[in-house]
């Protein structure tokens, strides 16, 4: 169970989406499962964080929420960042790890999500970790989508907004 990539094109510059996706504090404006997110430590460098992730998911028919802690570190050089649990507050997670990736494309910016994890539930089987791995992938598809249009919105491209309108007439 529990491994999944999502990847999304944005019309913007890779460094701009970057610092989109570094300001977690938007995130549950883009993703509606996705209560709050609380900043427990920030690193002096700014670079690395400690947070608590607030969650509301409807799965079956019934409501589910879910804490976590997470520990991400951002490295501006490589437009990365890399996330893992937080073991001594673990919530509904045996495992949570992955990857932000922002790299140069044709019309600007691919953005990628790695994420493999494992919860921890008793009644979990086969069948329902299909429908958790298709929940997880939806959710970052919905954040990546969000990114996408906070992004290009408000971003300028080259040849500005004519040169794009004439050229998609």
């Amino acid at each position: 169970m529990g491994r999944i990539r999502v990847k999304q094109v944005v019309c913007a510059p890779p460094d701009a989406v970057y610092a989109l996706a570094r300001d977690v504090h938007l995130y549950p404006s883009f993703m509606p499962a996705l209560q709050r997110i609380e900043v427990l430590e920030a690193d002096p460098d700014g670079l690395g964080s400690r947070t608590r992730w607030h969650a509301e998911h409807k799965l079956f028919a019934a409501r589910r929420t879910m804490t976590w802690v997470q520990r991400d570190r951002w490295d501006p050089a490589a437009r990365c960042c890399l996330f893992e649990l937080d073991p001594s507050e673990p919530g509904r997670y045996k495992k949570l790890m992955g990857r932000w990736l922002f790299k140069p494309h044709a019309a600007g910016a691919e953005l990628i999500v790695d994420v493999d994890f494992i919860l921890d539930h008793p009644a979990l089987n086969p069948a329902i970790h299909k429908v958790l791995d298709r929940l997880m992938a939806h959710n970052n598809r919905v954040l990546l989508k969000a990114m996408k249009r906070m992004a290009e919105s408000s971003c300028v491209r080259p040849g500005g907004l004519d040169s794009e309108i004439s050229a998609n007439s």
